[in-house]
């Protein structure tokens, strides 16, 4: 029999330039980043977005930039499913998303520069809930997930279920667009 427990991976976002994750109506996606991510998790799965002290280093968003142990929740997420990027890119490209995208020009979280954006062939996530709050972000002291320092850090069990639970309770705080 398989293990029911609720899993959450959490990563502190270093870009906001609303290439990941992307909002479409009633869906958010995440085609962009943390590649390895998005190759084992599996449908089930929690994912959160974190704010982060990387955030300093970008125009657009470094006014909310956090230190360890004070990150905002951004989003989190359920993943529904998994796409590739050939059936992401025929199903939503040219299809305006709900997140406005700030800079220029988006930059995936790999490191790579805005004209060599990052291609890669790990999945697409594919989340139908999801609570989505934007910049700032909102605090989390109760029930507080691992983030970590670096990378993604993984929650099991009850102190995730804890977390999902504040989080959906707290629905009212995300943006416009979330409303079922």
């Amino acid at each position: 029999m398989e293990n029911h427990e609720p899993r959450l991976y959490s990563y502190k976002m270093t870009h906001v330039t609303g290439k990941a994750p992307r909002v479409y109506e009633k869906e958010l996606v995440l085609p962009d980043c943390k590649t390895h991510l998005r190759d084992y998790i599996r449908p089930g799965s929690w994912i959160a977005g974190w704010t982060s002290k990387g955030l300093k280093k970008y125009k657009n968003s470094k006014q909310y930039a956090t230190e360890a142990g004070q990150e905002r929740l951004i989003y989190l997420a359920l993943v529904d499913s998994k796409i590739s990027p050939s059936e992401y890119n025929a199903h939503y490209k040219g299809k305006p998303t709900c997140v406005p995208i700030e800079g220029k020009k988006a930059c995936c979280d790999g490191g790579c520069s805005p004209e060599d954006e990052c291609k890669d062939e790990a999945p697409v996530l594919i989340c139908k809930e999801f609570y989505h709050f934007g910049l700032p972000g909102i605090p989390i002291d109760e029930h507080r997930p691992k983030v970590g320092d670096r990378g993604e850090c993984k929650t099991v069990g009850e102190q995730a279920a804890l977390f999902i639970n504040y989080v959906r309770q707290h629905a009212a705080e995300c943006m416009k667009f979330n409303k079922n």
